[in-house]
């Protein structure tokens, strides 16, 4: 390193050797020298194909993706048909900033470039699904389906879709679908998260045995998944079945994550199905204390727990602001019952 250092002292050093330089850098694991050297080298050279190639994988390396996508816009402004990699890298990058309808641009065009890419199929679906395009999403992994094989990734991501389209039977027969693929082929992939999309998708399909089983797989896996311990627990609760059994989950959820407002919703709730609306107010006033956005089901919930213990004119003014924020026909039956009831002497 201090070789090169006092080497790149030298006046009017010619740009192949800085470039070799740059190199030696990287090499070393110096890579913020190499960038300097780098980005010196595209000032001197704009056109150059070569250094800017070499800069933006350099400011990739170093996580740098903003940097790094503006090189790769200058590639592909230079040669845009020549570049197939640097759209799928700027797909990625959008992506990771929540830019779905970008990324969905540059993927499409990775794919058009690149049409035998199959990695590039499944970084399309998921900016569509990620973006609400879940249809065009389930198109996208159609084609890649009609290209290659059947995958765990073309039908796990198809069952996300359907999640997302609310067609649980469709998006349970998918991530089945993965299941058996993953079994035979690479079970690295059946993790607790792959087990709790699946339980999931059970639970919405009204087949609660079925989430059961696939939510105490998830937690066999990862026994302090408080997402699976939430669920599982909150599940009953709605049912109002195993509500001893549920208690206890969901208390663990808690225990991970004391903020979480949705768990802390359902520890009220079970506490509310257990015939104890005292203790459940006691965790639902902290729900309300950290849920970052109005939610309609915690206002209908503190709207029971109020009824519950009485307190009615609470409880319409909790099942109006569920109302407010989503209208549902149950609620305003609820809302109107306890009007009547407050209005009369």
């Amino acid at each position: 390193g201090e070789l090169l250092d006092r080497a790149l002292e030298t006046k009017d050093l010619p740009a192949g050797l800085r470039q070799r330089a740059a190199d030696a850098y990287m090499l070393l694991g110096q890579n913020s020298k190499a960038i300097d050297l780098y980005v010196k080298l595209v000032q001197e050279y704009p056109q150059s194909i070569p250094i800017r190639e070499r800069l933006a994988d350099l400011f990739l390396q170093s996580r740098d993706a903003k940097k790094a996508a503006e090189h790769m816009e200058a590639l592909i402004r230079e040669e845009p048909g020549k570049y197939p990699q640097a759209y799928l890298i700027l797909g990625n990058i959008a992506m990771q900033e929540g830019k779905f309808k970008e990324a969905e641009d540059h993927l499409r065009k990775a794919v058009v470039l690149t049409p035998k890419n199959e990695p590039a199929y499944y970084d399309l679906a998921v900016a569509q699904i990620n973006g609400g395009r879940a249809r065009e999403g389930l198109e996208t992994l159609d084609e890649a389906r009609g290209r290659f094989r059947d995958t765990f990734q073309t039908e796990f991501f198809a069952g996300i879709a359907h999640s997302r389209l609310k067609e649980y039977s469709n998006a349970v027969h998918r991530f089945t679908s993965a299941e058996v693929i993953a079994a035979a082929r690479d079970t690295n992939r059946l993790t607790h998260l792959f087990y709790f999309q699946l339980g999931a998708s059970h639970e919405r399909n009204k087949d609660l045995d079925a989430a059961e089983r696939y939510f105490r797989k998830s937690l066999a896996i990862a026994p302090g998944f408080a997402e699976a311990l939430n669920y599982l627990g909150y599940m009953w609760a709605e049912a109002g079945i195993r509500l001893k059994e549920a208690l206890p989950l969901i208390e663990k959820a808690v225990e991970l994550e004391p903020k979480n407002a949705a768990f802390l919703d359902s520890l009220a709730w079970v506490h509310f199905k257990l015939g104890d609306p005292k203790e459940a107010m006691v965790w639902m006033k902290k729900c309300i204390e950290h849920s970052a956005e109005p939610d309609p089901t915690l206002f209908d919930h503190l709207g029971d727990i109020h009824a519950a213990l009485g307190n009615l004119k609470e409880a319409a003014g909790a099942w109006k602001k569920s109302i407010e924020i989503e209208p549902s026909s149950p609620i305003e039956t609820k809302l109107k019952d306890a009007e009547k009831r407050l209005s009369s002497p």
